[in-house]
Order: C-alpha cells, then structure tokens, then sequence
C-alpha cells in the first residue's frame, strides 16, 4: 500500500433480512461522505454470535456480501470480510453444535471452555480451512483472522490455554516422558532459572498457532489468489507469553500476497491524552517494530460499547492521525455497534474523517516507518519470555515481560525515541527496562554497554546484578525498598543545579512512583539525586550517572543513567515529574551534546518523534498535554528554520516560516492544540 492514499477502511454489521437494503443505502451514503476506500463487513460478530457458525449459518452472510461488494464497487470502495471468530473470544453460554467435534481449549487449572476451540484439533482445522475457503470465493480484497487467534483471554477460562489433552501428549512427547498438567505448569513458571518445560510451552504454542495460520492462509489463496489475508492483534507482551511468531503467523497468512496487520491501539472509549500516549508509545508502537519491514500495518480505532457515548469525534480524528506514528497504510473503524444496525450517519464521523483526510494523505505521503524512527532506542524483544524469570510462579502473566517503560517516559517528557528489536543498536543512546538484557550473552551486553550513553530503570539494573554483570553499570549492590513502606518519600536534586528555576527540586516518590532501587555504586558515580525519608534522612542514590572510559584512543567516556525506580505493574503516573523531565533532559544535553536526541523543553505529554529518509528528516509533534500551547520549543541538533516546512490540519498546503531560532532551541510559532498532531519537514 506504500505509495497510495492513506486507506480508510470501515468496519461493519449490516445482517442478511433485517432491513438489510436501508442498512446498505445508508452505507453507501456514508462511505461516500467519509471517503471511504474499503468496508470490512462482519459476520456473526459479538451480539449476534452463537458460537462458531455452521456453513448453513454462514451462507446468508455470503450472499449479502456478494450482493453489496458489487454495489460498493458502483462507487468505488472495495469489500473485505471479517468473520468474527477463528478460536472463538469467549464461550458467552455458547456451546458447540452438532457435528462440531472440536476438542475445546483447556485453561492450565484444568478447567475446559464450553466452545473456545484447541488450535491443534484436526476437527477445528479441517471446519476453519472450509469456511475460509467459502468466504474467499467471493473474491474479497481482504479477508481478516479476528483477534481471538490467541492463546490468552478466553473467558471464562483461566487467562486461556492451551492445556488440553492433545497439547499434554505434545508436551509429554517434547519432554521425553508423560508429564500432567499441574505438573507442566508450575514448572514452566517456576521462579528462578526458566524451567526447560518453559521453552517446550512457548514453541509448542508457537508451532500450533503458525500451523493453524497455515491452513488458513492455503485455504483462501487455493480459492482466491490475489485475496490478502490480514491478522488482527493484541498486546506484544502479551503475545510474548504465548510464544508468537509475528513473522511466521503473518507470512503464513499472507501467502503470496505482503503482510497485512491490524495492531490494537490503546482505547475503546475517550481516555485522557496524556494516558493514550503513553499506551501508543509503548505498546502499538512497539507492535509496528517487531512484525516483518514489508508488513502493511492497519491499526484499529474501535468503539465500544456505542458511538459518540465512548468516542467522540475530536478523539477518532486524533487516533486516525496518530496512527502515523506506527508507519500505517490506514485505519480500520469499528465506529458503530455490531448487532445490525449498520451505520448511523447521525454521529457525524463521516464529516470529521473527510475533513482530515487530505492532512493524513500528506503525512502518508512522507513515508514514515517504524524502521526510519530515531531517537533513544528502547531495546526490546519479541521473546523474552524464554528468558525471564518469574517472581512467584503462579500465573501465566509472569510471562509478560517489560521492556516498554522507557517508550512511554520519553514520550511523555517529550524526547525523540525508537524501538530496536534485534539487539543491534544503531543510535549512540539506548534505554534498558525490565529484563531484557536476560536475551544477550555476556559479551553482548557488554557491547551494548558500548554505547554513548545507556539508560537503566531499576529493575534493569537488578538484572544485571542478578547475572553477574552489575559493574558494567557501575553497581555494587542493589536492595529494593518497596513504595508502600514509608523509607522514602520523595527525591531531592543534590547536584548543585537549578532545574525549573529551584534549587534543592523535589519530586515525590510516593505517588505511584514505583519501587525504589537502593543501590551502592563503585567509583565514578555522580549523584544527581537523593532518595529521602519523610524526616529528610538520605535513604539511597537516587539518579546517578555512571562515567567509565570508552576503551577508545580518544579518552572519550561512556555514560550509565541509572533511574531507581522498577515493579512499576503498569503506567507508573509518580514518574510524570516535571522535575524528573528536566533532569533527564539536561543529562542527555550534558553527556551526548550535538548527538543528543531531539526534544520538546518546556511542556509535558509533547510527543516528539523523529524520522530519518534519505533525502529529509520528519519531526512529529503530538499535543496529549490537554492544553494548547501557543508556540512549541525544540532542542536538537541540525534543525535549519530556513529549510523546514510545516504540515498540519487545517493548511491545505505545506507552509514555511514557522521555525525560528531562539538561543539553544528552535520554536515553533504556529503552536500545537489540544490533541493536534503536526509534521515539520525538514531538508
């Protein structure tokens, strides 16, 4: 899709004999007012689903479809379908019909689903390789493998499965004896060194879910060849845990055609900027960089449970136009309920996305991509769940890991950062989270230790502790204090500097701000902060540079940040400082000077993202600050006013002259609103 205009892509139900030719009147009317380029029709989706549809069930569906995919193509628009169940989401009191002898996916207490089919059932395979065979003979442009192709979240089963007979004999034939369930469990959780019954659990589930997207994809291209098949997506994480392949899930999908993906984004309803940000950041994003370079990436805006009452209009117009942050091709619009009732033209969306749409052709046209992005590169992976090592060993989401941190801090403070996914950075900054480091030989931590600067959150630099590798940090020693104990209670700047205009800034260190990381350093190590007590008694280090020769002939240094604070469960709003923001700022000006990573000074929740072509450079600003700001101010090296234009909604055309130099910054007089994203290009 690289090359044409950004592809909106609606989704919806209209069902077969209930009103079904005002339904389609209404749709054209919509699709004509929204420009809209495709319609992903359901069939049987949520309301009115009834568990996994039988081949007589689906045929009124078919013929519907057929019968409107040649009345959108009167106007243009094209018709994929998106049948809403593969495993099936949940059982919802659903059970399995006659003739359906699907062997039903078992959760890891024991417990079996009423209707969430095992992905190794020969039954399930045969019936899914049928009816994806039936839809494609309609010659849809797309055909779409609905988000229950997952292991997790089948309700009512325990995070999900698959722990079933058929998987106990796989497992037991990988571990080369028979082994029961209770007893693959807990080992494959077990805290401390991964069990090897980890590894057997992650590339069985791995090998099943790529061998279903197999059948899937060779039943679609033996009907229609030129048909693409499209995968939608959750949480990385997530996924993690259930051993994905992106690459051989999507391949086998797609078949002869690109990868096609539709990653979630992070709200079914209007939720506060600032927090949708943070979720793009980290997780969407981070979905853009692990799937294969050629993959055309669809993101999701959904809302749920209804129109306007989850998702206004100034909120779908901010995810279409931030979705360009993952590189997309397009949007697909789940902006109306699925029980029938079409489209509802009284909501007004068809106005607002014909509005923005010349705005989000241009940012289409300038060709960004997650593997162009720049900036600090948070270092992830797509399998780390073979690495870490649980804390308790009672529950399948120990396996998540957490590697994302630093993609929602540096967004929020408003510094340019990428994702590297193959542990080979090439950008002089990267920022180290969670366990990762767990994925690298000792030698190649240490090369990553090479870099001009390096940013640890606590738990990174536990885990360096814990492998023997603290004193390429500069660490001694590490304890944790937990946040709910009382020891400490906020952190003071002790370096000498006045950040904001105070001297002796605090920032709090109660406010869900993590857990604090106590930690002894060696020689080297500059303090730039203090963890106190209520009672202002020191209690550990707080940010600490670490300064340690290159190895070079230049006498160049390397810098270890270390930010003390780790366990964080989720978004931890105590690091949103803005003490904390110009901290970090400064230090990244301090030790990496004209190589310092472009950012926004002054303002939160300014995401900056940077994006180098061959030819130009791309700066993305996005206002989730909640306010509008009258003018914007940029720090970063290279950035000539007199050669930069501007890209924004409400100019049809590109306009110049809104840079101009200002001391070590450069502003942007146009401002930036409330939930406005903005390009600056520059040559």
């Amino acid at each position: 899709m690289t090359g044409e205009r950004f592809q909106y892509i609606l989704r919806c139900t209209i069902e077969p004999g209930h009103h079904e030719e005002e339904r389609l009147d209404s749709l054209v009317a919509f699709c004509t007012d929204a420009t809209i380029d495709d319609v992903m029709l359901f069939i049987l989706g949520e309301e009115l689903n009834t568990g996994h549809p039988t081949m007589a069930e689906i045929e009124p569906w078919m013929q519907f479809i057929a019968r409107a995919k040649a009345r959108l193509a009167e106007i243009g628009v094209t018709t994929s379908i998106n049948p809403w169940a593969t495993l099936l989401h949940a059982d919802r009191g659903r059970m399995l019909k006659p003739g359906q002898a699907f062997e039903r996916m078992v959760d890891p207490t024991g417990r079996q689903a009423g209707a969430v089919a095992c992905p190794l059932c020969p039954a399930w395979l045969d019936y899914i390789a049928e009816t994806y065979r039936r839809y494609a003979q309609v010659q849809p442009s797309a055909l779409w493998v609905e988000d229950d192709f997952r292991l997790h979240n089948h309700a009512p089963l325990a995070w999900g499965g698959c722990f079933c007979e058929r998987h106990m004999v796989e497992f037991s034939r990988l571990a080369g004896r028979r082994v029961e369930r209770d007893e693959f469990v807990r080992a494959a959780l077990r805290p401390g060194a991964p069990h090897p019954y980890r590894s057997l659990w992650l590339q069985a589930a791995r090998d099943a879910m790529v061998a279903a997207a197999t059948r899937i994809g060779d039943a679609v291209h033996s009907v229609s060849p030129k048909t693409r098949v499209g995968l939608m997506s959750s949480d990385p994480a997530v996924h993690c845990a259930e051993g994905r392949s992106w690459e051989g899930i999507l391949r086998a999908l797609a078949g002869p055609t690109a990868p096609l993906l539709r990653p979630n984004l992070p709200a079914y309803s209007d939720t506060p900027p600032q927090q949708y940000l943070w979720g793009l950041s980290a997780a969407s994003r981070q979905c853009a960089a692990f799937v294969p370079g050629d993959t055309d990436l669809l993101p999701e805006v959904e809302n749920s449970p209804y129109p306007r009452f989850s998702k206004s209009n100034r909120f779908v117009a901010f995810q279409v136009e931030t979705s360009a942050l993952l590189g997309s091709a397009g949007i697909t619009m789940n902006l109306f309920d699925m029980m029938g009732n079409g489209v509802l033209n009284s909501e007004r969306y068809q106005y607002t996305l014909a509005s923005i749409r010349p705005f989000v052709d241009r940012l289409h046209a300038l060709g960004l991509r997650s593997a162009r992005a720049t900036g600090v590169q948070v270092m992830v992976c797509p399998g780390s769940s073979w690495t870490l090592r649980t804390q308790h060993g009672r529950s399948m989401a120990e396996l998540y890991p957490s590697e994302t941190f630093w993609a929602g801090l540096l967004t929020a403070y408003g510094i340019a950062n990428a994702f590297c996914t193959d542990g080979k950075p090439d950008q002089p900054a990267v920022a180290v989270s969670g366990q990762y480091v767990r994925n690298l030989g000792p030698d190649a931590v240490a090369a990553l230790f090479a870099r001009s600067v390096v940013l640890l959150d606590g738990d990174a630099a536990d885990t360096l502790c814990d492998m023997g590798l603290g004193h390429l940090a500069g660490i001694e020693k590490l304890e944790w204090i937990d946040q709910g104990n009382g020891r400490c209670s906020y952190e003071q700047v002790v370096d000498g500097r006045r950040y904001l205009g105070i001297s002796g800034a605090r920032a709090s260190c109660q406010n869900l701000a993590g857990d604090a990381a106590a930690i002894s350093y060696g020689p080297g190590a500059e303090h730039l902060t203090q963890v106190c007590g209520p009672e202002g008694r020191n209690v550990c280090p707080g940010v600490t540079l670490v300064r340690t020769p290159s190895g070079g002939q230049d006498g160049s240094q390397r810098h270890v940040v270390v930010w003390p604070y780790g366990r964080f469960g989720g978004r931890p709003p105590g690091q949103l400082n803005p003490i904390r923001q110009a901290v970090l700022q400064e230090l990244l000006w301090r030790t990496m000077g004209a190589s310092a990573p472009t950012m926004v000074t002054d303002d939160p929740h300014i995401g900056l993202f940077t994006f180098s072509m061959q030819d130009r450079r791309v700066i993305l600003l996005v206002n989730g600050s909640g306010d509008d700001l009258a003018a914007v101010r940029i720090r970063g090296a290279g950035i000539r006013p007199d050669g930069a234009y501007e890209l924004c909604r409400d100019v049809p055309t590109p306009v110049r002259g809104t840079l101009v130099d200002e001391g070590p910054c450069v502003v942007v007089r146009s401002g930036l609103r409330n939930m406005e994203t903005k390009a600056l290009v520059l040559a």
